[in-house]
């Protein structure tokens, strides 16, 4: 659980509050290779779905690609909050991630299932 930290309302509102915590160096890097993924995948994940005509499977296709590197950086991260210390949250995000992967992958084979019933 998170910790509640109180701060002044007045210097809120001018921004003029800083956080007690400061941030470790580690804590950085994650962040900052959390941003560049962030800005350049969907790059990635467009290179795909124009080198042919806009059909569906082009466009499923870049979307799996943009899923498959979301969830290489999901796991990056999870990896950096393990070493950092952080295991209950690291292994959370682990869990969501391959979750959240299993679904994407598998969409239309639980879509399929369903009109079946």
């Amino acid at each position: 659980m998170a910790k509640v930290e109180t701060i002044d309302f007045r210097s809120f509102v001018k921004n003029e509050w800083r956080s007690e915590r400061k941030r470790d160096h580690a804590f950085k890097v994650v962040a900052l290779g959390g941003g560049l993924f962030a800005v350049l995948a969907p790059k990635l994940a467009y290179a795909q779905a124009t080198k042919a005509d806009n059909s569906f499977s082009n466009i499923y296709s870049a979307i799996m690609n943009l899923a498959d590197w979301i969830c290489v950086g999901v796991l990056i991260f999870a990896g950096g909050m393990w070493m950092l210390g952080h295991r209950s949250k690291a292994l959370e995000y682990a869990i969501g991630c391959c979750c959240g992967y299993l679904l994407c992958r598998h969409a239309i084979d639980i879509r399929d299932f369903l009109k079946s019933i």
